[in-house]
């Protein structure tokens, strides 16, 4: 019996949910990797896809106690605060003139504005890592 719910299916829906299924897999395994590679003492003692022999959070506990990862979250967390505020304040500023004042070229801004948002956001930290 092919009873259909939705337009689709009941094959074509087992098929969807394994295809969504194995996706979720592969999408975790990374994660679930380096988290099982974070628990063993020696992670280069027994490199590749390995449960730990022995369970340890000393990794973890010299990252909070030798590390100062507290003071380095503070530091960040300032400069990205200060750097959302001062782009907060510029682009509301310079979007107000662009959309109620009416000058020459005002066209060409706003479609160069625009076009910015063709310009995918990973291509645009590629300059920052060069800097740094």
């Amino acid at each position: 019996m092919n009873t259909h719910i939705n337009g689709i299916s009941k094959k074509g829906k087992v098929l969807i949910y394994g295809y969504m299924l194995l996706t979720i897999l592969i999408s975790i395994f990374p994660i679930a990797w380096i988290f099982l590679s974070s628990l063993k003492a020696d992670p280069m003692k027994n490199p590749g896809i390995s449960l730990p022999t022995d369970f340890t959070l000393e990794g973890y506990i010299n990252v909070f106690t030798k590390l100062h990862v507290f003071t380095y979250f503070w530091n960040s967390f300032k400069v990205v605060s200060i750097s959302v505020i001062i782009s907060i304040v510029m682009i509301s500023m310079s979007s107000y003139v662009i959309a109620r004042m009416e000058f020459r070229g005002k066209k060409l801004v706003t479609s160069m504005l625009y076009s910015t948002l063709f310009i995918p956001a990973t291509a645009m930290t590629f300059p920052v890592y060069r800097l740094v």
